[in-house]
């Protein structure tokens, strides 16, 4: 304290140079803090004090939390610094810094608290004296020191008019002594000053009301005294006329009060400043100035925004609708927990049902009220998001119907949607986004789990769709077949999905895994769809991020996928993919090649569905080829066991696709290489690619039986 005031004995703002301090002991010392409590005439008119009785000491409110919490870091000395601290503060009046905003009044230990959409209330405040009613649900617990009361509020005025105003009205008893029920709430919004301006609460007022009558003064100094008036004299009419006497009536009244700056972590001066009042409507009839008034909390009601900013995700961003297909259980674990970031999908799309057995590792409890047991999967995530304040729309649509058809397809989509999360785990479901180029133009993520749980992966295309999904999955196979541990849990010794019984006569093609396996997976990935939402899909290439299992761990590793070469086939309407690394790895040879025609054997996947060759790897050209200035013969010395080696070690996953061959000067295919092309053509039951790569370009001719 300073020293002009300590010769005074008290500063400007009441407090004395020797402040007397109660500190009261519970049992439960020194698990939980002390109580603190300051004289009983100190000035209430301080921020930081705890609403209670006139009747009773104040109690300062000393940390930002727990005071027991706060005991167990700092010491019991930490306490009594902070009592220090708080009434020197007091003293100065910097109990509040304006640099950090306006602290709301405390209501740290009030028995109530008020869900309520604080952003859309404070929209309300437009400088005409008002009051709206909204509906409320509420559950009241019963305890010896008195009920508590937990509201949730609408965010729309309803009208309080004769005909419906009873069906507002329920209190209902449930197991246990708890008690449901629904009101209406009272929101009071001020009005302007004589001279046009929102009349502006800036003082402290203690936090003292304890019965209704206590409101009016307190809603005077906000602007709306009258306000409040009409709102409750409307409200006793009412009921005079609709409800009965005796009935329960739980009454939540939220004052909005403008500060003269805003208020602390918000970008507005407007403070909701909540109360409940509870009694019989006898009561509130005709003596309501006596009905028992308590203070109460407020927290944000559920919203996209309040669980973005719980997230940390940026105020800024506006996510793009995006698509979730499939439901199972790696989808319902990534759409759950998107959502709980306030990013869930915009459309779910999931053909298939909510099954007892799915119980085992879904997202979703199968037999909960909202998500009942063979509840369409899309819809039971509608169900279930919409619990988190977002409501998506869901398709119980065949992914392979739907992508080939334009009309459907069209308006599943939403419009300026940001990607698609693919997660059915079905490479029909693949090759049908993979065949629908023209009528689906969004980049894909896929998401997948391996050999039960000891890998995962997450491919991500590139923004322009170069490459796609089907050139990052031929990569992963590539490095599978390089890698062994990869390699067992993609291509396993015996299949992964298995039959598992799940009913009489009934199985389950699927992997046994644990919802723990799932869950650990998942978290990851959902964390780099998180980040991409926000900085956007990569543009430089594709992305492919491998998870495998090491004991209770997963270890990650980012791959990037280069743009690949996209070669359109000679009068056919054959396209061929190449990946960059391929691509490179022939003009290489044919750079070190320049007098003479080389080869060699293209190894990869076909697409029936999109009319597409991937082309991943080649083999090296057999000893006994023949490479001139003119052409180049492919030898056969080895190239039958060299294939077999190579599809073997892919799991079968990757075969031959046919050859690739130079030519020295920019060209086309010459009539040998189209008569060879022929041949091959006829001698193979799958279509077969002959790459071309002369200086100025690639070139192909596809062959297949008709």
């Amino acid at each position: 304290m300073a020293s002009r005031w300590l010769e005074k004995g008290c500063s400007p703002t009441g407090v004395l140079s020797l402040e007397p301090v109660r500190l009261s002991f519970g049992r439960d010392f020194p698990v939980r803090a002390p109580r603190i409590s300051l004289r009983a005439d100190f000035n209430r008119a301080h921020p930081h004090i705890n609403p209670g009785s006139p009747t009773e000491p104040p109690v300062p409110c000393l940390v930002d939390g727990s005071l027991s919490e706060y005991m167990h870091v700092a010491g019991f000395v930490g306490i009594v610094n902070q009592i220090s601290v708080w009434l020197d503060n007091a003293a100065s009046g910097t109990l509040i810094d304006p640099a950090q905003g306006w602290e709301p009044i405390r209501r740290d230990e009030v028995p109530h608290a008020i869900a309520a959409n604080a952003d859309c209330f404070r929209s309300w405040v437009d400088g005409r004296e008002r009051f709206c009613f909204v509906r409320c649900e509420y559950v009241l617990v019963p305890s010896k020191g008195g009920n508590s009361i937990y509201a949730t509020l609408h965010s729309q005025p309803t009208s309080a008019g004769v005909a419906e105003f009873s069906k507002y009205f329920a209190h209902r008893m449930v197991n246990a002594g708890y008690i449901r029920g629904q009101t209406l709430a009272l929101i009071v919004l001020p009005g302007k000053r004589p001279d046009g301006g929102l009349v502006k609460a800036d003082k402290y007022h203690p936090e003292t009301a304890s019965v209704l009558a206590d409101l009016p003064a307190r809603a005077s100094d906000y602007g709306s005294a009258k306000a409040l008036k009409d709102g409750l004299d409307l409200l006793r009419s009412r009921m005079r006329v609709n409800a009965r006497l005796k009935y329960q009536i739980v009454l939540p009244v939220i004052l909005l009060a403008v500060r003269p700056i805003n208020i602390i972590r918000t970008a507005s001066p407007i403070e909701l400043i909540p109360y409940v009042a509870q009694g019989t409507v006898q009561d509130f009839i005709s003596d309501s100035d006596s009905l028992p008034l308590s203070a109460a909390s407020h927290v944000q009601s559920l919203s996209p925004q309040l669980l973005r900013r719980l997230s940390g995700v940026s105020e800024s961003f506006s996510p793009a609708p995006w698509i979730l297909l499939g439901a199972g259980s790696l989808g319902s674990h990534i759409g759950i927990a998107m959502a709980r970031m306030g990013d869930g999908p915009s459309t779910v799309i999931d053909k298939d049902y909510l099954s007892p057995h799915n119980a085992a590792r879904h997202a979703l409890i199968p037999g909960d009220v909202d998500v009942p047991v063979m509840n369409p999967k899309a819809m039971a995530m509608q169900g279930a998001l919409a619990c988190l304040a977002q409501k998506p729309k869901a398709l119980i649509e065949d992914a392979i119907e739907l992508f080939a058809d334009t009309r459907s397809l069209r308006s599943a989509l939403p419009k300026g949607a940001w990607g698609l999360v693919n997660t059915t785990a079905s490479l029909a479901a693949r090759e049908a986004i993979l065949a629908a180029p023209g009528n689906f133009d969004l980049p894909v993520l896929e998401a997948g789990l391996y050999g039960r749980g000891a890998a995962g992966t997450l491919a991500v295309e590139s923004a322009d769709g170069n490459p796609n999904i089907g050139d990052i999955e031929g990569d992963l196979y590539e490095l599978a077949r390089l890698n062994e541990t990869l390699k067992i849990a993609v291509f396993p010794d015996r299949p992964a999905h298995e039959g598992v019984d799940i009913g009489q006569g009934c199985n389950s093609v699927t992997m046994t895994m644990t919802d723990a396996q799932v869950s650990q997976f998942a978290s990851t990935m959902v964390q780099v769809i998180a980040d991409l939402r926000q900085t956007g899909l990569p543009r430089a290439g594709g992305r492919l991020w491998i998870g495998l299992r090491e004991g209770i761990q997963v270890s990650w590793q980012e791959h990037v996928i280069d743009p690949c070469k996209v070669v359109e086939a000679e009068g056919s309407p054959w396209s061929i993919r190449i990946a960059a690394t391929v691509a490179q790895a022939i003009s290489d040879q044919a750079t070190d090649h320049p007098n003479v025609e080389t080869g060699g054997i293209l190894m990869g996947r076909i697409s029936e569905a999109a009319r597409c060759f991937f082309v991943t790897g080649t083999i090296p050209a057999p000893a006994d080829s023949v490479q001139s200035p003119g052409q180049f013969v492919l030898g056969t010395a080895g190239v039958t066991q060299a294939i077999q080696n190579y599809t073997e070690s892919a799991g079968g996953s990757l075969y031959c696709l046919g050859t690739w061959h130079s030519h020295l000067t920019p060209s086309g295919p010459s009539m040998i290489d189209r008569q060879t092309a022929a041949i091959l053509g006829w001698a193979r039951i799958a279509p077969s690619v002959m790459l071309i790569r002369s200086p100025s370009a690639f070139r192909a001719i596809v062959t297949e039986r008709h």
